[in-house]
């Protein structure tokens, strides 16, 4: 079996403090990216979610919401549960 190795490019990095679950205290949204798999020169963006559970944050879940080819994606705020997305979209003929 073989596997590609990637990096995270930490500088992208972006998170956002706001109530996702309706509890009343503030979770978090991060927007990361991984770089260079298989030493290509491909990016790709994910969206992790952590909930504040007593002390400390459980990560609720992870998604891919874009990369190179799919779109650019940066969030701005989380508001009545909802983490708000500012994309790029490619056009037919961008890539």
């Amino acid at each position: 079996m073989s596997f590609c190795h990637a990096g995270e490019y930490k500088e992208a990095r972006r998170f956002c403090l706001g109530d996702i679950d309706g509890d009343g205290t503030d979770d978090i949204a991060v927007r990361y990216t991984l770089e260079s798999f298989c030493g290509g020169n491909n990016t790709y963006f994910y969206m992790a979610v952590f909930l504040k559970r007593a002390t400390e944050y459980k990560l609720a879940a992870f998604s891919q919401v874009g990369g190179d080819g799919i779109r650019g994606v940066d969030f701005d705020t989380i508001e009545k549960g909802k983490i708000y997305l500012t994309t790029d979209e490619y056009l037919p003929g961008d890539c």
